[in-house]
């Protein structure tokens, strides 16, 4: 079996597994590399009896939004490995028997900047229209192998469930690999499927990838991650990698990220439940310190194309009492100045939330007269990334996003 990679040099290196207990006493993140990413849309926070529906169809990429944060945001890097995996596998292999993307936070990846995610409490169906794969493959034993893809439900942990709401079995002969004419698993093409199934009752789902092949056969993806600058102890060439995702939900304090891989060598699905996850020991202690590398599986590169059905209200629309604009400048360090209208004279507060949905500060601005108002916000002391504002007046409160850069 191939066990050379295309986008790193993984071969050699030899995980451990670190506990959620030593993650949360060893590493030390600031509030705007955590968390998800909030409604930034303007919308009152209260609606009349009377709604319409509104359809709109998007891409969920979760790799290319943490890679788009990381570029524009908070100035890390972003890399990508591509790592084999085969549900026969044995312990003595060390490797994965299959991988799971939770898409647990709707965000419209390719206008993110300017975007947000999709309020649960707004969303009345899903369907996913297309999913798109980036998979190698490679066939040695001349036997047909199997590629199973699934889309389940996702559990109140905000982990994968257990429920299969759709399914995909597809026959890879042995003659026609899906990287044909190369066979080889390190030359990953894209593979898209057309699931076109819509779901009512959940909110959020999963999906899973299994490959059931020859042990003398192997399936390859790519999963990207968020790095900090400088390499992994003495290495030159794993580079140090302990940020985490931006647009998930899944995970504790101190380690989020939106893929989950079963590793045959600890017989379980990574991270589990308190948080465990391998880690490469950079500094050759024999156990997890600060400054290990861990998250290197954030983003499975597997994105969906999906259509939410949302409800909208109609007083929403017809709402013209209250506006409030984007900052500017933006992004910006030290001041910027957030301008609003007023239909009448009305009293106006001003909220601001981190990308955790934490209130960072509220100014009571008092009763401000009807037209144009300019409110000019200082950010002393905040640390750079993404945060909320929100504009509240009396049942109105509209929320726009900013970005304090360096």
């Amino acid at each position: 079996m191939k066990k050379t990679t295309l986008l790193a040099v993984f071969s050699c290196l030899v995980f451990s597994f670190a506990t959620q207990a030593q993650q949360s006493t060893s590493q030390n993140f600031a509030p705007n590399l955590q968390g998800k990413m909030h409604p930034v849309t303007q919308m009152p926070t209260k609606h009349s009896a009377l709604h319409t529906n509104s359809t709109d169809q998007f891409v969920v990429d979760m790799d290319s939004s943490d890679a788009a944060y990381a570029a524009n945001v908070n100035g890390s890097q972003y890399g990508r490995y591509l790592w084999d995996m085969n549900m026969n596998y044995a312990v003595s292999d060390s490797s994965l028997k299959y991988m799971t993307v939770v898409f647990d936070s709707l965000v419209d990846s390719y206008s993110m900047m300017s975007g947000g995610t999709y309020p649960n409490n707004l969303i009345q169906s899903i369907t996913i229209d297309s999913l798109y794969l980036s998979l190698g493959q490679e066939n040695n034993s001349g036997i047909n192998d199997t590629l199973v893809v699934q889309i389940l439900n996702v559990a109140t942990s905000d982990q994968p469930g257990t429920t299969v709401l759709w399914a995909d079995t597809t026959i890879i002969l042995a003659n026609a690999s899906l990287t044909a004419p190369t066979n080889d698993w390190g030359s990953p093409i894209l593979l898209t499927l057309a699931p076109s199934f819509t779901t009512t009752s959940n909110k959020k789902f999963a999906v899973k990838l299994m490959y059931l092949g020859n042990k003398q056969d192997t399936c390859g993806f790519i999963a990207g991650y968020s790095k900090t600058s400088g390499n992994c102890g003495t290495s030159t060439n794993v580079s140090l990698c302990d940020n985490q995702s931006q647009f998930s939900q899944v995970g504790t304090a101190t380690y989020r990220a939106n893929t989950y891989t079963y590793w045959s060598a600890y017989s379980q699905q990574l991270p589990n439940g308190t948080g465990g996850n391998i880690y490469y020991d950079c500094d050759g202690s024999g156990g997890f310190t600060s400054g290990d590398g861990y998250s290197y599986i954030q983003n499975g590169l597997i994105s969906a194309m999906i259509s939410v059905t949302s409800t909208v209200s109609v007083s929403e629309n017809m709402n013209n009492t209250v506006k409030l604009y984007q900052n500017t400048p933006n992004p910006f360090n030290g001041q910027t100045s957030i301008a609003y209208d007023l239909k009448s004279a009305a009293q106006v507060n001003f909220v601001i939330t981190d990308i955790l949905g934490r209130t960072i500060s509220t100014t009571d601005l008092g009763m401000a007269h009807a037209g144009k108002n300019t409110f000019t916000l200082s950010t002393d002391g905040f640390s750079k990334g993404v945060y909320f504002y929100t504009l509240k007046s009396g049942e109105i409160s509209l929320t726009k996003k900013m970005i304090i850069s360096e």
